[in-house]
């Protein structure tokens, strides 16, 4: 037992008769790993618990905390878990949402470069799935052929400012989506009709592009509708 009274200098005392100070980084640990926002917070959480134990197992009694750091790890571990679970789960719901915005973005412009290089397949991938069942690649290449002969080579969708999508419940839904295609020829003012399904949590399918209108006062309307697949051509 000590000859010192409790709380005086004790040079034989690790610790020098002071008591132990709670470690920074054990406490930053904690801090890390109950912010779930990120996996970088959680994963910062792991290593500083890490580095909070060396710390302490270190200081020769100078240093407490190594609870906390292993909590801090332990609640880490979990985020981390929790995050990768979620984070797969979100995935299909993110890969919509992408394909929405990318379709308002580019509007029908890679599905106007398919066609005009004669890629029907990868045509159809923008297009509603009903168009694989009523309209065949004769058809998609007479269209495609149309509109070379009239514009020339497509060279980019210009968007309106603000897009018209807005959806307001459940169910599949069609967005007109006006704007203007520039070709090497001349400029058209084009629209789309875009399929999306609207799950009851609010989660985006998009089902793809059901009606493109190539408009033109004086040779007629450039159609593809997967409603009328006959009317391909102007008229």
């Amino acid at each position: 037992m000590s000859q010192y009274p409790a709380g005086a200098y004790d040079p034989y005392s690790p610790t020098g008769g002071e008591p132990p100070r709670t470690s920074v980084l054990c406490v930053a640990a904690l801090v890390s790993s109950v912010i779930f926002c990120c996996p970088v917070t959680s994963l910062l959480g792991v290593l500083l618990g890490i580095g909070g134990l060396v710390s302490v197992s270190g200081s020769n009694g100078r240093r407490k905390g190594s609870g906390l750091a292993i909590a801090a790890i332990f609640i880490a571990i979990l985020s981390l878990i929790g995050q990768a679970f979620a984070l797969k789960a979100a995935g299909p719901y993110i890969r919509d949402y992408k394909r929405v915005f990318m379709f308002l973005a580019t509007g029908p412009a890679p599905l106007v470069e398919d066609l005009q290089i004669g890629d029907f397949a990868s045509a159809r991938t923008w297009l509603h799935p009903d168009f694989d069942s009523v309209v065949t690649d004769t058809q998609l290449k007479r269209f495609a052929d149309e509109m070379t002969t009239r514009y020339g080579n497509a060279i980019e969708w210009i968007p309106p400012a603000n897009p018209p999508f807005n959806p307001s419940g459940p169910g599949e839904a069609t967005f007109s989506i006006p704007g203007q295609i520039r070709f090497d020829k001349t400029t058209c003012t084009a629209t789309m009709d875009l399929r999306v399904y609207l799950n009851a949590i609010g989660n985006f399918e998009v089902s793809g592009i059901s009606r493109l209108v190539i408009h033109d006062t004086e040779r007629g309307d450039l159609v593809l509708d997967v409603d009328s697949p006959g009317a391909d051509g102007g008229g």
